[in-house]
């Protein structure tokens, strides 16, 4: 047996670390103000949904054995497999945008000379060096993600300790559940919990991959579920009412503070704020160290203009010009929305429920054509898919917005890339 091949207990770790990003940090304001108390019922709700959708995402790993989004949605047709795949590339940079921006607004809150500064300009310099960081193919190591899930459980488990210990049970009753409310914040539930994608890679790594890989990645998805639910929940009974009339995430913690020690103490707000900090830093980076190579993939198949450009590496084996895109897609974002945080969450949860919902009508397909029908899990994934579409639409209408303009140029230049690239190779 190789060394190399992950225990069952280190795989959820890994897993669970994936999932729980900072999402449930800046949720808790959006979620107070929609929902009041029943905050976590989102998150519930959100994970019913997401369980099909995950079993189904762990088939389609098996299946295609090292394949990518472009493979699990080919199966209807190379434009649906090439579509899902950009739309994850271009999708995932907002999560990335999003998550420097927590980073530096947090920061500003540590360093108040900072706070002179623009923060988009901080945004923006904090991308271009990560593009830097990239060039070097400087990878997150396991050291690195123990750091930045240890820091990351801090402010949760401060979270739940003190919420069981000053609960007040006044703020948690005579509050009816708003259905509408609910079904407007499910992209927001989805968001603090993208990156479950990314465990069901996992599943060839195990020592037992057969027996261990489903384990691994509902034992990890039921824990963050649960975290996700103590976290607001607790949160919410801490504080109550107050929460709900809080401007940003940033205003959090102060909020819990005022609640839990009569002397106001700055410096706990600062190390909690630090170690927030620290975790969306990590995982900001993770992202555009790792989406690159969705971007590669395409450029390998041939799928885009300029592919031998796009799929050349360095001498540390990086796809510079990928990189280079990905911090071209970030800034975009970033300056064209203001880095705000409802747009970055819509623009990130759009495009990996069209990249899903591809993924999945692949694997009905597939199924039909191999064995005649489909499963139970991929038709649930489907209709999971359908109601995850139709709550975002409802979200855009809540907002009254549209997906930002920049992520539907970007979709419409990557449609335009390969009906021209195709018809090329066709010809030829």
């Amino acid at each position: 047996m190789s060394s190399a091949k992950l225990s069952l207990r280190s795989a959820i770790f890994i897993n669970l670390n994936i999932i729980l990003g900072t999402g449930i940090f800046i949720n808790s304001v959006l979620l107070a103000r929609h929902m009041g108390p029943w905050g976590a019922a989102t998150y519930l709700l959100i994970s019913t949904l997401l369980l099909p959708l995950i079993l189904a995402l762990a088939s389609l790993v098996t299946i295609h054995k090292g394949g990518s989004f472009y493979d699990y949605a080919a199966p209807l047709h190379p434009f649906m497999g090439f579509m899902s795949q950009w739309s994850y590339f271009v999708g995932k940079m907002a999560a990335c945008a999003l998550g420097v921006n927590i980073f530096v607004s947090l920061m500003k809150t540590i360093f108040i000379p900072l706070s002179g500064y623009s923060t988009l300009v901080l945004d923006s310099l904090v991308i271009i060096f990560f593009i830097a960081l990239n060039m070097l193919n400087l990878r997150i190591n396991r050291s690195i993600q123990i750091l930045f899930f240890t820091l990351k459980m801090i402010p949760i488990l401060f979270i739940i300790c003190a919420g069981l210990m000053f609960f007040s049970p006044e703020h948690l009753i005579n509050t009816s559940l708003d259905w509408n409310a609910l079904f407007v914040t499910i992209p927001f539930a989805l968001y603090a919990f993208t990156g479950f994608e990314a465990t069901c890679s996992l599943i060839h790594t195990l020592e037992h991959p057969q027996k261990d890989g489903p384990k691994a990645i509902l034992y990890s998805y039921g824990l963050s579920v649960l975290i996700a639910v103590l976290f607001q929940t607790l949160l919410y009974a801490l504080v109550g009412p107050e929460l709900q009339l809080s401007g940003t995430f940033l205003e959090t913690f102060p909020l819990v503070f005022k609640k839990v020690f009569s002397d106001y103490s700055t410096l706990g707000i600062l190390l909690i704020h630090s170690a927030i900090a620290c975790s969306a830093l990590g995982a900001a980076y993770g992202v555009m160290f790792s989406n690159a190579w969705n971007l590669f993939t395409l450029a390998d198949k041939k799928l885009i203009i300029g592919n031998q450009l796009f799929g050349k590496l360095t001498l540390q084996g990086v796809p510079y010009m990928c990189v280079i895109a990905e911090g071209i897609i970030a800034l975009t974002y970033l300056w064209y929305t203001s880095a705000d945080q409802v747009t970055l969450q819509q623009i990130n949860t759009l495009a990996l429920t069209t990249t899903f919902t591809l993924s999945v009508l692949g694997l009905i397909v597939y199924q039909l054509r191999n064995y005649g029908s489909a499963t139970l899990i991929s038709i649930g994934a489907s209709l999971s898919c359908m109601l995850l579409l139709g709550f975002l639409l409802k979200n855009f209408i809540h907002y009254q917005s549209i997906p930002s303009l920049p992520f539907l140029i970007f979709i419409g230049l990557g449609a335009l890339n390969f009906l021209t690239n195709f018809k090329k190779h066709q010809r030829a």
